[in-house]
């Protein structure tokens, strides 16, 4: 059975001082979610379409089979951060920009989040990615299931629904 995971705090305490510190100077004393140990380097995307456990969205698929989407070299595990509901592209933009120890997910990290994280229901989650073809993988849970899907907030404005997803560089990868 995959492991899954998820943490939730209210404070960064699991996190080395410098990281929560600025967490805490930035974002205030926030609900927070930490989902560590999300495996990657584990599939290619023909492997990850192939999982019978995930429902993709057409533009899913096609970011998938897009050659921008790349899975890390070797195996390992990630730390991600899923920042509080209602921030606004812009602020994303910044608080990104300040807080050096979030980076980039790698691409691959939406597809491992749809199928190792077990997702609360009516979550759905911006995979902060490099864009693929102007998009960002979304995770959500809904009466229609657990899916991966492709959306253009890139250009646009998070939905207030949307909590949004980061790495933390702290992990070394």
């Amino acid at each position: 059975m995959d492991k899954i995971i998820s943490r939730r705090f209210t404070d960064t305490s699991i996190l080395p001082p410098p990281v929560s510190g600025a967490i805490t100077r930035y974002l205030g004393a926030l609900s927070l979610r930490v989902v560590p140990d999300i495996r990657l380097g584990e599939s290619n995307a023909a492997q990850y379409m192939k999982k019978t456990s995930m429902y993709a969205s057409d533009a899913a698929k096609h970011m998938m089979h897009n050659s921008a989407f790349t899975c890390v070299p070797s195996v390992r595990t990630a730390s991600l951060l899923i920042l509080p509901r209602g921030l606004v592209l812009q602020e994303a933009k910044t608080l990104f920009k300040r807080l050096t120890f979030l980076q980039y997910c790698p691409c691959e990290v939406g597809p491992a989040v749809r199928l190792q994280y077990l997702q609360p229901y009516g979550e759905r989650l911006v995979i902060w990615h490099q864009p693929i073809a102007d998009q960002l993988f979304v995770v959500e849970n809904t009466s229609r299931g657990a899916w991966i899907l492709g959306s253009t907030f890139v250009t646009a404005s998070f939905p207030p629904s949307a909590r949004i997803v980061v790495a933390l560089a702290t992990e070394g990868y």
